[in-house]
Parts: C-alpha cells; structure tokens; sequence
C-alpha cells in the first residue's frame, strides 16, 4: 500500500498541537473546574481546536485507506471528500450533528472502530430525506429503522430525520454503508408516543404514527430486557432481565442539595450540603416515547433536565445495556443548587460497600461512613462505579468524570451540575455562574453471577462485559458522512487492518506516532518511522455471563507476528511509559504474558509487506 504522503506534515501538525492541549488540560485547576472564567475560555477554545484537528486526521486518513485506489485520494483542507461528524458555534455550544444529503444513487458513509475489537452495534445518523434505504459495502440491505427529529420536546424538524441500524466494523478498520433516497419509504418507521402535550409541525402525508395518552406506566422492551417506567414522572421504573426473568427495581430520580447555613459554604472547591438531598418535584412533565425495531427511546422534558432513556436491539454489548443521555441547564437557576441524578435499585449491598474506578484504571472498595459528613461519603467516578450482592450486580458506566456516592443500601447518586453565589476563599475568588448546557451520558448494566461473591471480598474488578461496554461508550464508532459537494471516489467495502484482532482482555491504550525533535528543522512535522504502542491487560471478574463479545480471551497471551495485515514490527523494544528507557528486546515471534492490570509499552518500527487489499 503507497504510504500517505502529502498531507502527513499539516497532520501531524495537528496531531502535536493536540497533543499539547492535551497536556495542557491535565492542570489540577484544568481538570477540577476551578479556574478562572478566562482561563476556562481559553481552555475551551484550545480544547475545540483540538478536538476538530483530531477529528479531521481521523477523516483524511480513513478516506485515504478506505479508497480503492489511492490516487483517487486528493487531501484538500478546503474541500475534503469526506465531511466531520459534527460542528460547534463555539466552544461552549452544544454540538450540531452533520445532516447526510441523500440521492437516489447512493451518499456513502464511513465508520471507524477506534478499538481494537471487532465491534457490532446500533449506530444513528442525521439525513434529510424521510424514505432512505441502508445498504453494506457489498450491496445487501440493511435492516434500518426511521424516526422523527425533534427539534423542541413536541415539534418536528420538517427535513430533517434519523436513520439508525446495525453496523459491524472491524477492529482499528472502517465499514462503508451506502444510504440510499428511495420512494418506496422505509420498512420501518418508529411510533411515537406522547404525555402531556400534543405532537405540533407533522406533514399531513408523515409516515410516522404519533398519539397521544395521558398518566399510565409503560414500558419499551428488547430480546435482552424491559425497561418500565413511570407515567407521572416517565422515569424509569424497573428493568427485567429477560434471560432469567429477574425484575429489578431501578427507581431514576433527579435531587438537588442546597448550601450550608454556616460561616462556610459551598463554592467551586467545596461541596458543603445543608443536609440531605431534596427531591426535585416532576410530576406530570412531558413526555416522548419512540418504539422500533432497532432502537426505543424515552424522552422526558423537565424544569432543568432533558432526560432520555435508550435501548438498543443489537447483538453486540449495547444491546444489553441502557443508555442514559441527560442535557443538564441550571444556568436560569437563581443559585446555591447542586443537582445529581439518583438511582434506587434492590441490591442488597447491605454492608454498604461500593466501588468507584480509579482514573479507569482500577477499581477501589468504599463503604458509607456514618460518623463522618455527608460530603466527605462522595468520591470522584472518572468512568464507572457498581454495587452488588450475592446474586446480582448493578453497573453504572460514564462517558465522563462525575463525583457520586452510595448514600443508602442499593443506591447509586451521581453529582449533574452545580451553581453557587460565593467563593469558597479557597483561591478562585469568584463564584460558580458559568454553567452550559451540559450533556452527560451513562450506560447502565445488571449482570447475574455464575456463583456466589467470596465473603471479606477486599477488591473488586468489573466483568469484560462492563470493561467493553464502558470503553465502547467513550469511544464511540465515528461517522464520516459523504461531502456533497465532491464527487464519489470508488471505497473499499471495509478497510481491515488487523490480520488478527486483539483478546478481549487487552486494550490498545495508545498506538503513537512519534516525530523528530523540535531542533531537527530538516525533517519538521513530518512523523517518524518507529511508534509507540501501549497494551494495557484489564484485570476482570470472570464470575459473569458475556454477551456480545465480538473477541476471545486469551488470558494475556500476544503476539506482534502477523498482528497486521501489510504491518510488520522492526527492532520492538517494551520500554517505560515515558518511552525513555528501554527495558528490552522484544523477539520476531515471541509471545509475550501480560500480567493483569498492568499497562505495557513498547517501541517498535513499522515496515509495509505487499499489498494485500
């Protein structure tokens, strides 16, 4: 395969600069919300750019390697072939979501596997035809459901609309699908329900069934589970899962604590409650349900919460989880509110144990302390935290750092949002008034185990279905829709890189490439021959089910030989995690052991085989 060569500078270009705001964002005051107003902006502004540069590596490099014919590649910053995902006013706006321009011959659309997994699930994209036609890269039909996009809680955008269905994407690869406009009309198109309000803005001709119902429990349901909710307040209720019947109670409701009387009060340092958390009233909101082949959704509208609830009838491992997106506004609040998003379930956790994850790392034992404040029972949650009993445990999974506590037996309380009137004399000197619109998303699991926990259990480890439903939610498959304003360039049905894709135990951390010294003028930006890889072996409790798992474990055994299709290693040497210091060489061949819950690096340099596409 011809190596990328023109733009590889102006990409690695961006690349570094990334790179460095990166860096720049681990500052204790970056990472914590504790900086000044200014800095914040600056911070949000480099992160955008950053963000965006990411994004249009990604894109020029899956075109180039997903092109038929590389000389059809022709990088142009001002008019690429294929377009980003997504765009931001600026860098405190919410993202807007590429709308794909469907023709009757064909928009093809790229998505790309981050991981190095194989992975099946439910993906959802924007276009602007209501009868669309899904299509793989080697022309089967692919089974798709079409839904309204709402533009408010009860009005429809007249031209725009989701398209959503299953794709599967090798691992570190990309898979094209064809969306295609049709007059036929979809075979599927969601029904939609709603409480409290009446749909406004539907097409006299609308293929969509929408009606309308007042206060009665409902629920929306796949082959793996069935979530019920509440009809007064469209929260969730209980979730039954269905391959052994359990019903398990999973009460979601939202609270807010207020501040202190004291001399103290909470500020951007502080959390300092006045006591325990206050519900917040929301009866009778309204209320939004969308039931499909392929995805249900439960949108419910309240005071400071946009709150939906997702399931997916996929097979891989988001088809047994329930997706939780909330846009969270506390911004037209008169203050002094911290809100959180509480969830009651009937684990029996009576020792009151809990485990959070340290920096996605490792997960650590707590347990709530009556003899100490309430605040001090809340700890940071940088990506997943669960409770369990003998029979059962129950998983949340962030697609961000939150702070949360197990206040009660059988109950999870993550931290959304908070505003506050005073500095806390702690160094900011300035309150807490700059809130967003921010979105927080969580995925939630409850998994049986094969046999009973040990007793005096000191550590705990999440299941391998856990570690890859929760690195799935951070990093999600991207989409790279079509630019209609170039012409189509035969595409590969699927682009894979790996001859062998990794075990389910072991995550590629970081697959780097590295330049030259900043004194080299000779070379610039352009990246060397030789990167850095970082393995990381997920310690996991085998004592669950997996459903889903597009891989295998092989209890820590790998081998670089043949682990690429056109990719061979050179010169491999595990080295530190600084890179700085080489440990030793690393055979042609040799199968290496990785212990459990260690990252491992290593240094090697890349040689391409013939072609093999």
């Amino acid at each position: 395969m011809p190596i990328l060569t023109s733009p590889e500078s102006a990409l690695m270009k961006m690349l570094v600069t990334a790179r460095r705001a990166l860096g720049l964002f681990q500052h204790h005051d970056g990472i914590t919300g504790t900086a000044k107003d200014f800095v914040v902006i600056d911070y949000g502004k480099r992160m955008l750019e950053a963000l965006m540069n990411a994004k249009r590596i990604i894109v020029e490099s899956m075109t180039y390697l997903t092109a038929k014919s590389k000389s059809d590649y022709k990088y142009s910053n001002d008019k690429p072939i294929f377009n980003l995902d997504e765009s931001r006013e600026n860098h405190d706006s919410l993202a807007e979501k590429s709308v794909i321009d469907v023709s009757e011959e064909g928009s093809p659309v790229i998505f790309f596997n981050s991981l190095a997994h194989n992975r099946e699930q439910v993906v959802t994209v924007h276009v602007n035809a209501q009868n669309v036609q899904v299509v793989d890269g080697n022309g089967a039909e692919v089974p798709s459901q079409t839904d309204a996009f709402w533009v408010i809680k009860n009005r429809m955008a007249p031209e725009e609309f989701l398209v959503s269905f299953v794709v599967d994407v090798p691992a570190l690869g990309s898979a094209t699908y064809l969306l295609k406009r049709t007059t036929k009309g979809s075979k599927s198109y969601g029904k939609v329900t709603i409480y409290n309000t009446e749909a406004e803005n539907v097409p006299e001709q609308s293929p969509f069934t929408i009606k309308t119902e007042q206060e009665k429990d409902f629920s929306v349901e796949n082959s793996f589970l069935k979530a019920e909710f509440s009809g007064n307040t469209g929260f969730l209720k209980s979730v039954t899962t269905k391959d052994d019947g359990k019903q398990h109670k999973t009460e979601v409701s939202f609270v807010s604590y207020g501040i202190s009387h004291g001399k103290e009060k909470s500020g951007a340092y502080l959390f300092l409650p006045d006591g325990p958390a206050k519900p917040i009233n929301y009866m009778s909101p309204t209320i939004r349900i969308t039931r499909g082949p392929i995805v249900s959704e439960v949108v419910v509208y309240h005071q400071y919460t946009e709150h939906h609830v997702k399931i997916f009838s996929s097979p891989g491992t988001d088809g047994s989880a329930i997706d939780i997106y909330n846009l969270v506004d506390i911004s037209s609040t008169g203050g002094n509110i911290e809100t959180a998003m509480r969830i009651n379930t009937d684990i029996q956790n009576t020792d009151r144990e809990f485990f959070v994850d340290l920096n996605g790392f490792q997960m650590i034992k707590h347990k709530k302390l009556d003899k100490i404040p309430l605040q001090a029972n809340f700890y940071p949650m940088p990506s997943m935290a669960f409770i369990e009993d003998d029979s059962y445990r129950f998983s949340v999974l962030s697609g961000q750092s939150l702070g949360m506590a197990s206040l009660e037996v059988g109950q999870i309380e993550i931290m959304m949002d908070r505003r506050l009137n005073q500095d806390d004399n702690r160094g900011l000197g300035q309150p807490v008034h700059d809130n967003k619109v921010t979105p927080n998303r969580f995925a939630l699991l409850f998994e049986k185990r094969l046999k009973p926990r040990p007793k005096e259990k000191i550590t705990g480890f999440p299941s391998l279905q856990a570690h890859l439903t929760s690195l799935q939610l951070i990093q999600p498959i991207f989409v790279i829709p079509k630019n209609s304003e170039t012409e189509n360039i035969p595409l590969l049905p699927n682009f894979k890189p790996m001859q062998k894709t990794l075990p389910c135990e072991i995550h590629l951390l970081n697959f780097r490439s590295l330049r030259y010294s900043e004194d080299d003028t000779t070379h610039g930006f352009k990246p060397r021959k030789d990167v850095a890889m970082l393995l990381h072996h997920l310690g996991f409790d085998c004592n669950f089910p997996n459903r889903g798992l597009k891989c295998d474990s092989s209890d820590g055994q790998i081998s670089f030989l043949r682990l690429f299709k056109e990719l061979t290693f050179k010169n491999t040497k595990e080295t530190s995690l600084s890179l700085n210091y080489d440990q030793r060489d690393v055979k042609n061949g040799e199968t290496m052991s990785l212990k459990p819950m260690e990252i491992y690096a290593y240094r090697t340099e890349l040689q391409w085989m013939a072609s093999t596409y």
